[in-house]
């Protein structure tokens, strides 16, 4: 007899599979790599505390159709207005994921 899945489990696994996009992974990293020898203001080095969670945010929030034009990423946006760049969907995460991971760098070599 075969075991009953539930079908909310089945569901799940369907819209967020647990094997993650080795290219969505790889494309963080690199992003993460490219921002941290930058000498701009997300260079890890160079931002102040709470820059790169607030930068991430407004670039995951920008990810949205129709937010860009809306101003509140750029409203969020913790530096100025000539570092905002216009990118695709995928490139604003990218970008946030990559944001995220140096803010955990930070937070971890501060502790």
């Amino acid at each position: 007899m075969d075991p009953v899945k539930h079908p909310v489990a089945s569901l799940q696994e369907r819209l967020y599979p647990v094997v993650m996009s080795e290219d969505a992974i790889r494309d963080i990293v690199q992003e993460r790599e490219r921002l941290r020898t930058a000498e701009r203001p997300w260079n890890g080095r160079l931002a102040r505390a709470g820059e790169l969670p607030k930068a991430a945010a407004s670039l995951a929030l920008a990810s949205i159709p129709g937010m860009v034009l809306s101003m509140w990423p750029q409203r969020l946006w913790p530096w100025p207005a000539k570092d905002w760049e216009l990118l695709e969907p995928r490139d604003y995460l990218v970008r946030a994921g990559a944001l995220i991971v140096m803010a955990i760098e930070r937070l971890e070599r501060e502790s």
